[in-house]
């Protein structure tokens, strides 16, 4: 993941630096009242500034994704684990060329490492270990119970991890929008201050645009329009 929002290809800790800094550099500046950098203007800015820089950036929201990975991870191993255990309980008893050999899934460790496949497959070994539960006289009585609530660890585990995702995806697209706020009105203020300033090169000067150019070390054109002759 990146920290760089898409529609305007800055990194968002720039556009949390360059809005505060802007804020500060338009207030108490008459001049650009008539553009309608006023009070009200500048406080519902601050107020955009608080609500982007609540989010998380990507690092920390991917730390807390991990977390519920790690999670699912886990009741994976466990269920295959189980898995292994149920298949040498099976050939112990059911030998190759018996009918019964070819019934156990083969291949098991197609399943280590995928949720989805797992969560498909042990049902039917549950019920395969039940058709033949007195055969199976090593299995312990509680055998097959334990694989089942290993399974539903894992459907608890794999549904938070999939939700996670979703509402990462939604979160991520919330700070996007919120650094887009603070990346328009950042040049909404130059430009103002551009106008108000255009006869004034010193004052003009702060009003230049702050963000990367193309050709300079950044993937950012000026987005700051010259002010109007």
């Amino acid at each position: 993941m990146s920290n760089k929002n898409p529609s305007v290809r800055v990194p968002r800790e720039i556009i949390l630096q360059t809005a505060e800094a802007t804020k500060k550099l338009a207030e108490g500046k008459p001049e650009l009242l008539k553009f309608g950098i006023n009070e009200t203007y500048l406080t519902a800015f601050a107020a955009d500034i608080v609500t982007a820089k609540s989010f998380m950036n990507d690092d920390a929201l991917s730390d807390e994704t991990k977390g519920t990975t790690k999670e699912k991870n886990l009741q994976l191993d466990l269920c295959y684990q189980w898995l292994g255990d149920a298949e040498f309980l099976f050939h112990k008893k059911f030998k190759k060329k018996t009918p019964q050999f070819v019934e156990f899934p083969s291949k098991i460790s197609q399943y280590a490492d995928s949720e989805s496949a797992m969560i498909d497959l042990l049902p039917n070994v549950f019920k395969l270990l039940t058709k033949y539960k007195t055969d199976l006289t090593d299995m312990q009585e509680d055998f097959i119970s334990t694989g089942e609530a290993y399974l539903t660890n894992l459907n608890a585990k794999n549904t938070v991890q999939k939700a996670k995702k979703k509402d990462d995806t939604k979160y991520t697209a919330a700070r996007k929008a919120a650094d887009s706020v603070l990346y328009e009105k950042v040049n909404e203020i130059n430009e103002a201050g551009n106008r108000a300033y255009k006869n004034d090169p010193v004052m003009k000067k702060l009003f230049k645009s702050p963000w990367p150019r193309k050709g300079n070390g950044g993937d950012e054109e000026d987005k700051t329009p010259p002010p109007a002759s």
